[in-house]
């Protein structure tokens, strides 16, 4: 079976980090390829407009681009339009939470330790069921 690509996009580098160390026991599975900000993510996917990403997730604070605008932006790509993604993110504001609903886009609130971290990865990794 072919690795799933994940792309994720995230200021923080602590939150980066602690993405990556969790995917870390899926590394047969999962290709993760890690982003700085929504606009280094866009400049990516437009560069090679053949990569599609099995699942692209996205920190809404971000600087430069934050994830919301990043996600209007990909849903409106024919290309990306049907991509599974999510914002992970620190905000449990039932606004961003409808806003993530609006674009077909899942919403995920970042955990507060490793534990929260591993169950997020596993849920993630459903979105290749």
């Amino acid at each position: 079976m072919a690795k799933k690509l994940i792309f994720y996009a995230e200021d923080d580098q602590d939150d980066r980090y602690i993405f990556e160390t969790s995917f870390t026991r899926f590394k047969s599975e999962v290709d993760l390829q890690m982003f700085s900000d929504g606009l280094e993510i866009l400049n990516y996917l437009k560069a090679d407009p053949l990569l599609r990403p099995d699942l692209i997730v996205l920190d809404i604070n971000m600087p430069q681009l934050d994830g919301k605008d990043v996600l209007r932006i990909l849903r409106a790509m024919p290309a990306y339009s049907t991509i599974p993604i999510v914002l992970l993110t620190t905000s449990s504001s039932p606004v961003d939470r409808y806003f993530a609903q609006q674009f077909s886009a899942g919403f995920i609130t970042k955990p507060m330790d490793e534990a929260e971290m591993n169950k997020i990865t596993s849920d993630l990794l459903k979105f290749f069921d």
